[in-house]
């Protein structure tokens, strides 16, 4: 069951090794974010939140340009291994995981672009609302918030169509 209501921890979605690997293998996604992120990032400080194991957005964003990337995982599994992907990529030096929410963490300067994809099956499953309403007061510089260019992606959005299933 979803919900936006202000204050609901949403820690208690966990995905497996499979799941990121399937997110990671959605050219069309994956492409998709990329392509913005290499125009978006470049000299800019990001948070990423919701980083996953594989760090997949972080790693992107700090390979594009970026002068630091905060990666948040609320998950510690999935953090202790997105530490490793950062690692073996040999950029701890651009990327900082952090273990916990983004609305329970204060990050040592604001951030010029927030990146995430923490959006569920419905675009509000996840808490995004929430998540980068705290992130827009709290973490983004006041310059990218009247660029209005801070969130990646900007837009959420869920369509539904009725349909009744006949039956049998």
């Amino acid at each position: 069951r979803c919900s936006a209501s202000p204050g609901l921890d949403f820690s208690w979605i966990r995905f497996t090794h499979s799941d990121y690997f399937q997110m990671r293998n959605d050219v069309a996604r994956t492409s998709a974010y990329y392509h913005a992120i290499d125009r978006l990032a470049v000299g800019k400080i990001v948070l990423d939140l919701g980083t996953g194991a594989l760090a997949l957005l972080a790693l992107r964003a700090a390979r594009a340009g970026a002068l630091h990337v905060y990666a948040v995982e609320a998950q510690d599994e999935a953090c202790q291994k997105a530490r490793r992907m950062v690692a073996l990529a040999g950029l701890e030096n651009v990327i900082t995981v952090l273990h916990g929410r983004s609305q329970d963490l204060t990050l040592p300067c604001r951030v010029d672009l927030v990146i995430h994809e923490l959006v569920g099956e419905l675009a509000s499953c996840e808490g995004i609302a929430n998540t980068l309403r705290d992130a827009a007061q709290r973490h983004v510089s006041p310059a990218a918030l009247r660029e209005g260019t801070w969130s990646l992606p900007a837009h959420i959005a869920t369509w539904i169509a009725p349909a009744k299933i006949p039956q049998m």
